[in-house]
Order: structure tokens, then C-alpha cells, then sequence
């Protein structure tokens, strides 16, 4: 097996994020843990990995303004643009813009209004497999 070219099939680059080619999709209305509220949102991601057993996915995300309701599944996340108010059930309100790292464990329920569409890279980790 040649590394060089099993690692080049997961490249993406994300210097300019106009041209990420990411596919559209449905918005979830209670799948996966997760509700997305609003009128013609702007949902589309990429897996650049989904892992056989399909517990550890990696990929891309642009959501636009909308409100997002859910639990994470075990997440970290890069935001490469926007900009995300979090409010957790029992926390101080928080924002989440370009240029932040942030790990939410299994099990995190959180709310994000988001203000600004926002594009973020992804990587979950879950002790069962993922339902996408």
C-alpha cells in the first residue's frame, strides 16, 4: 500500500471557501439528535472520511442563518467562517466564530442561533455508529 496516495484521497483544501464543492441537503427535522428551524436555509456538507464501522466521520459544513437544536455526538470543530451564539441548557451564553477550535463531548445539548453562515470543519468520534 502506497501512504502517499491514501492520504491524498482525504485532502481537502479550504483556502477558498467560495469554491468548496459541498452537496445540498435536507435539513433535519429531528434525525440524528438535531433540528434545524428556518425558511430556506442554506445546508451542505462534505464527508471527506466516514470510517466502515461509521463511528468516526470527518468532513466540511455550511450552515446558514437558522437555528440549530441538538446534542453533539462527540465533536470537535474548526470554524473556518461565521459566526454562532451557543446557549446551553444550564450555561452563560457563548459565541463560536472563525478561527475557533472547540470539543463538545457526547451527550452536550446546546442551542445555536446562527447569525452569520458558517462553514467548519469536523471531526466525530462515537462509541456507536453515526446515523448518516
Amino acid at each position: 500500500m502506497n501512504p502517499q496516495r491514501l492520504l491524498t484521497h482525504y485532502v481537502q483544501n479550504v483556502n477558498d471557501i467560495s469554491a468548496l464543492d459541498l452537496d445540498p441537503l435536507p435539513l433535519p427535522r429531528g434525525e440524528w439528535g438535531v433540528t434545524i428551524e428556518g425558511e430556506d436555509v442554506d445546508y451542505a456538507a462534505k464527508f471527506l472520511y466516514l470510517s466502515d464501522d461509521r463511528r468516526v466521520a470527518v468532513g466540511i459544513e455550511r450552515l446558514g442563518p437558522s437555528r440549530l437544536i441538538g446534542t453533539h455526538l462527540g465533536e470537535t470543530l474548526y470554524f473556518l467562517e461565521g459566526r454562532v451564539t451557543c446557549r446551553p441548557p444550564d450555561g452563560e451564553r457563548y459565541e463560536l466564530k472563525a478561527g475557533d477550535f472547540a470539543y463538545f463531548p457526547p451527550g452536550v445539548e446546546d442551542v445555536w442561533d446562527i447569525e452569520e453562515t458558517y462553514v467548519k470543519l469536523f471531526v466525530i468520534h462515537s462509541d456507536t455508529p453515526l446515523p448518516f
